[in-house]
């Protein structure tokens, strides 16, 4: 047991030497008032606090109150989260209340203690969603099981943290970082701290004029906006798609309000991926294309900075949650995919998914259609991550 004041967690030292020790921690959190005088109902207050403290913590793994956290800074977040419920109580008037904030620790040597794979990435378009637009109820039920069991989800999308990704975000993971973008921001969905890899000025000129010159609509994205001039059926459909009303904005206007771009994508015909391709190779960007079963015939490509995939996104939230890349699954279908296909120790392919990421993938489950995720969720738990 580690003892500290509220307000004072202050037990790092005995934290960081018990985490050299451990991979995996579960918390379980009680408060005794001390050296007061209370009111009758004051116990019945500071019971309902505690409650209410391990419900949000729960919330994600639905574990009884007990969270998994995988390093010293998670793990020590969380305990300030607990005691900034308690400390809503206020104290009584006239006299000095302290509460003594009490942490159970729990260690062993793995960190789950099934040995299941730690951190699932999703893909959105033709992965999570399917021609539907949604996402199916045995696949959310996929999803609650997986987080009862104390997995990691997020979401690996070329799509931006807004409308209705967002909320697919917050459904997998309500309080972790998420890949969007195309690996061009991870987002936290706790905090909404965002970290991007911003565009040059240049590029972003660049694309501009190569959209103007070809006539391809042309969307401007930072971290949670997006922007487009173009009023084509395209550009109207990929705002259904995305859950946004339709409106036009003027990118110069964009681009004063926008501290970063973190993406550009072109919107054309399937047909013309190879060419959009060639036609921005010199512009030094790395460029990536996907579909969705929403838009048939149609293609994204996507332009992030030289480098940046959605395989160095999931790599960074592999360093918040002391993992490496190899005990990760990634889920997808699109040639975006790819990258993180290519990265992690077990990449899954959809029934659905493009001849080279099916040639790549260590697992094949079904299609979108037939809820191919909730399979490889479910199969996760069956699969040792250190084989």
């Amino acid at each position: 047991d580690a003892w500290g004041a509220l307000g004072i967690i202050d037990n790092r030292q005995i934290g960081h030497l018990l985490l050299r020790k451990c991979k995996q921690v579960t918390v379980g959190v009680e408060a005794d008032p001390i050296g007061c005088a209370r009111p009758p109902n004051q116990d019945r207050r500071i019971t309902a606090a505690i409650a209410n403290a391990r419900n949000d913590l729960a919330h994600r793994h639905r574990a009884h109150g007990r969270t998994v956290v995988h390093n010293e800074r998670d793990l020590f977040v969380k305990i300030w989260k607990l005691a900034q419920h308690v400390g809503r109580l206020s104290p009584t008037s006239g006299n000095r209340r302290t509460l003594r904030l009490r942490t159970t620790l729990m260690f062993s040597k793995d960190h789950y203690p099934c040995h299941v794979i730690p951190l699932i990435c999703i893909d959105v378009d033709g992965t999570l969603v399917s021609r539907s637009g949604k996402v199916s109820n045995p696949v959310w039920d996929a999803v609650d099981r997986a987080l009862d069991r104390g997995q990691h989800l997020a979401l690996s999308t070329a799509r931006g943290a807004f409308a209705s990704s967002w909320e697919m975000a917050q459904r997998l993971d309500p309080s972790g970082w998420h890949v969007f973008h195309a690996g061009g921001a991870t987002v936290h969905t706790g905090t909404g701290e965002a970290r991007g890899h911003s565009l040059s000025e240049d590029q972003v000129a660049q694309c501009r004029e190569l959209a103007e010159s070809q006539k391809w609509v042309l969307e401007l994205y930072s971290p949670g906006a997006y922007a487009v001039e173009d009023e084509s059926t395209p550009a109207v459909d990929h705002a259904g798609l995305m859950g946004v009303p339709f409106e036009t904005t003027a990118f110069d206007d964009f681009l004063k309000t926008e501290d970063s771009i973190v993406r550009t994508q072109f919107v054309v015909p399937e047909p013309a991926i190879d060419e959009v391709m060639a036609a921005a190779e010199p512009l030094g960007l790395s460029m990536t294309s996907a579909t969705s079963p929403i838009m048939p015939g149609t293609a994204f490509v996507s332009a992030t900075k030289q480098g940046i995939t959605k395989a160095t996104g999931i790599s960074s939230i592999c360093d918040e949650l002391g993992l490496t890349i190899d005990q990760v699954m990634m889920i997808g279908d699109g040639l975006n995919d790819l990258p993180a296909i290519e990265a992690v120790g077990h990449p899954v392919a959809m029934g659905n998914a493009a001849p080279e990421v099916t040639a790549l993938a260590r697992y094949h489950v079904a299609h979108v259609d037939d809820d191919g995720v909730a399979e490889a969720l479910d199969r996760s738990a069956e699969i040792d991550p250190r084989s």
